[in-house]
């Protein structure tokens, strides 16, 4: 379960905090926008990631990540390419929850972040029905 997390968290973290690793030497520029072609085994396409997201995410998910009308992902010249840069805070994650705790040393406060996500199964698919990054 904590592999599959991990999996869902890096899928996520490429719509939340940076790009899919991509080649900054083959460009394409689209209405002014420069993009770059993704560098990912097994994910060359927007089907193939789209894809690879339903294997992770529910449909909402998928659809709020990556939207058939998106402009951060796109097939051109049929090579998945990508935007640089990150998105920001995502304005849309779920509860995070801190907890401080104290030690033995009396000069060191730990501050754990958690945040919780469903994992549900769907049918015959175990995916993430919310999902949120602790950053």
């Amino acid at each position: 379960m904590l592999a599959v997390y991990r999996e869902a968290q890096e899928a996520y973290s490429w719509f939340h905090l940076a790009p899919m690793p991509f080649d900054p030497e083959d460009s394409r520029e689209v209405d002014g926008v420069v993009y770059y072609r993704v560098d990912y085994p097994g994910i060359d396409s927007l089907s193939a990631l789209r894809g690879y997201l339903k294997g992770l995410f529910s449909d909402a998910i998928v659809e709020n990540l990556l939207p058939y009308d998106g402009v951060q992902y796109l097939d051109i010249d049929g090579v998945l390419c990508v935007q640089d840069g990150g998105r920001g805070d995502d304005i849309y994650r779920g509860a995070e929850y801190t907890q401080v705790m104290r030690g033995d040393n009396p000069n060191r406060l730990v501050v754990r972040a958690t945040v919780e996500v469903p994992y549900e199964k769907v049918g015959e698919q175990w995916i993430f029905t919310g999902f949120s990054l602790v950053r």
